[in-house]
């Protein structure tokens, strides 16, 4: 058995609560803590020694309490072990009441899927001994300012090409377009009928906008004015994208049907698709050459000019892609997944590159930064994530939402990022 480290952290939860303690032990590494969960039990290794050992030697005790934890006769065996032990136990309430003997114990409300605060991340390092360095906020996300306007969940975020303004569009059925740096909405776009769940930028500005309606709004800009109404689809437009020329746009539907738009009025639309389900996400590669596709069925590659399927993003398991983003050279694709993993495909032969498994439940949505070198991802349980690109580990976890994250955007100016959530909100972060 290899060497038990005293300063780890023990998470005491019921199997079914396992999405759940997955997230909150990757939340709490990013926080530089120490934890360790019993998924870590290597092959011969007695499993109650184990656990009792991990117990005896941690600095830290944490109890995930929901009803199932509280019918399983394990998490009891480990209460009593860590009292038994005098640890420090640190409760989180998942879901249903607090534990009987727990009721006059200070305990953190995690109901639905919520990350602990920040006071007790600081009582985990101050029973760690883990101090936070010095150089910390040159290296960790800051929080620089809060869109606050809409009058229910955000939905689409996206930067314009110059970095100047970010357009978001929302359940309230409007698109709105704010000053990058914060402050009031410069314009309240109407046209929608229903929720818009996807916005874009072309490169020469325009917005473009898609919604559960089933139509896309091509705005010109400074104006806000819709010259363009793209109509055509079924059912919800999920994904609506622009090619790097600025020529043409593409969207996504939950009819199984893709379309390509030319926005400069020269020729008809043409569709896409194989007739295997809702798809959910479309995105040009940054040279133009590529067309991804994602939905219920395989992500694949596209040729934009002839609609062409050429390259599949195959793997051996089955998932629904919620979101697609390229690498800025456009040698890769990243897939997210309602599985909550990233797959990275080469986009040249469709091989599966790496894969990030990082959130419970769905991912909602995931972007490259404009150098390439991290990937950021937002997710159901109400934080946004930051990854290396090109390992896949863990870099930041951007926590202060109240609601599912639904969409992430980088600043083309590099070094800032935009979320999105169900709180109502758009948070700009320095990352």
């Amino acid at each position: 058995m290899r060497a038990v480290d005293a300063a780890e952290i023990f998470i005491s939860y019921s199997r079914r609560d396992r999405p759940y303690a997955n997230e909150l032990v990757n939340f709490l590494r990013a926080q530089g803590l120490d934890v360790w969960i019993d998924d870590e039990i290597a092959t011969g290794e007695r499993w109650d020694r184990t656990l009792r050992d991990r117990i005896d030697n941690c600095k830290a005790f944490i109890l995930v309490m929901s009803p199932d934890a509280e019918e399983s006769s394990w998490v009891g065996e480990e209460i009593d072990r860590a009292r038994a032990r005098n640890k420090p136990i640190l409760p989180v309430l998942l879901s249903g009441d607090v534990f009987f003997g727990f009721s006059r114990t200070q305990y953190d409300d995690v109901t639905g899927g919520r990350m602990p605060g920040p006071a007790f991340v600081e009582r985990l390092r101050g029973l760690t001994g883990v101090v936070v360095p010095a150089s910390a906020d040159e290296t960790g996300a800051v929080q620089l300012s809060t869109f606050d306007g809409h009058e229910d969940a955000v939905t689409a975020i996206a930067y314009s090409p110059d970095g100047r303004l970010l357009a978001s569009g929302s359940r309230d059925e409007t698109v709105r377009v704010w000053p990058a740096t914060g402050g009031a909405a410069t314009q309240v776009l109407h046209g929608h009928a229903d929720t818009v769940w996807s916005v874009a930028f072309t490169a020469t500005g325009r917005l473009l906008s898609g919604g559960a309606d089933g139509v896309a709004f091509a705005w010109q800009p400074g104006t806000g004015q819709a010259d363009r109404e793209l109509r055509g689809h079924t059912d919800v437009i999920h994904s609506v994208t622009a090619s790097p020329d600025g020529l043409t746009a593409a969207t996504a539907s939950e009819d199984g049907t893709g379309t390509i738009w030319p926005l400069d009025l020269s020729g008809p639309s043409w569709g896409f698709g194989d007739k295997t389900g809702p798809l959910r996400a479309v995105a040009y590669s940054p040279d133009g050459r590529h067309l991804a596709v994602g939905g219920r069925g395989e992500p694949h590659l596209r040729d934009p000019r002839s609609g062409a399927r050429t390259v599949t993003l195959a793997v051996a398991e089955t998932y629904s892609t919620t979101g697609l983003a390229w690498s800025p050279d456009s040698r890769q694709v990243a897939v997210a997944g309602e599985d909550g993993q990233v797959r990275i495909h080469d986009a040249a032969t469709g091989t599966l590159v790496r894969t990030i498994r990082g959130q419970s439940g769905r991912i909602y949505a995931v972007a490259w930064s404009p150098d390439g070198q991290r990937l950021a991802t937002a997710g159901l349980t109400g934080v946004a994530r930051i990854w290396r690109a090109h390992t896949g580990d863990l870099v930041d976890t951007l926590t202060g939402h109240s609601g599912r994250v639904f969409d992430v955007a980088w600043s083309p100016r590099g070094g800032e990022l935009a979320t999105a959530s169900g709180d109502r909100t758009i948070r700009r972060w320095k990352a």
